[in-house]
């Protein structure tokens, strides 16, 4: 019966947590234009220092990303533009010109 009970204990422990860690992201959007003619940009690279993959901006130029929370920095590029760099810390929406 000890069994059981510490089973139990460990089940909800486990999940007690698994809600802190979903609750741990953050959402950030923005769009992404030329500064002269103010044309949205299309396939902007964008990459976190904290994750793995890249994302890019749709054709309207806007992008969505989920970022762990505290800060991090995004990375944009575009062929035949200067990159950028964005600090993100409590920033949820992001306009990059």
């Amino acid at each position: 019966m000890n069994h059981m009970k510490l089973r139990y204990l460990l089940m909800l422990l486990l999940l007690s947590f698994s809600g802190i860690a979903f609750a741990q992201k953050k959402d950030v959007r923005g769009k992404v234009v030329d500064q002269v003619t103010g044309e949205p940009l299309a396939g902007v690279s964008i990459i976190s220092n904290k994750s793995k993959g890249a994302i890019t901006t749709k054709a309207d130029g806007t992008f969505a990303v989920s970022l762990d929370k505290g800060s991090s920095t995004l990375l944009f590029t575009y062929v035949g533009y200067a990159s950028q760099s964005v600090a993100v810390s409590d920033n949820i929406v992001i306009n990059i010109l």
